[in-house]
């Protein structure tokens, strides 16, 4: 084998670990986007699952505070009435707080899911 055989042969080898390389990395990105995109639906769902439940039990609870306070006063639209206003009374009070207490902590939980993520990579 010549000088020039030789040089050929590593060029060729080189040429082949790049390719396996590429290869590896291409199949290693897929990987890492499969499992943020499994993370992100794992999280999304299993937040929508404890949100459906977190709503049937103020629904279930909020009827039976209703019929509470219908039996108490006697009537049964007072109960409903109250209850009602009640959540207009909560629902005034988190729209003037709004971003103190719903926009500033989802905008710092976003970031720092962000930042957790880019950790791991």
């Amino acid at each position: 084998m010549g000088t020039s055989e030789k040089e050929n042969s590593g060029f060729d080898d080189l040429l082949e670990h790049g390719e396996e390389y590429l290869k590896t990395k291409q199949e290693l990105s897929k990987l890492l986007a499969l499992e943020k995109g499994s993370s992100i639906i794992a999280k999304a769902l299993s937040s929508i699952i404890v949100f459906a439940f977190l709503l049937l039990f103020f629904v279930f609870a909020s009827v039976a505070l209703c019929w509470f306070i219908a039996e108490y006063s006697g009537k049964t639209s007072t109960g409903f009435l109250a209850v009602a206003g009640m959540y207009l009374f909560v629902a005034v009070i988190l729209y003037i707080n709004r971003r103190k207490w719903l926009e500033t902590p989802f905008i710092n939980g976003f970031i720092k899911n962000y930042f957790e993520s880019k950790t791991h990579e």
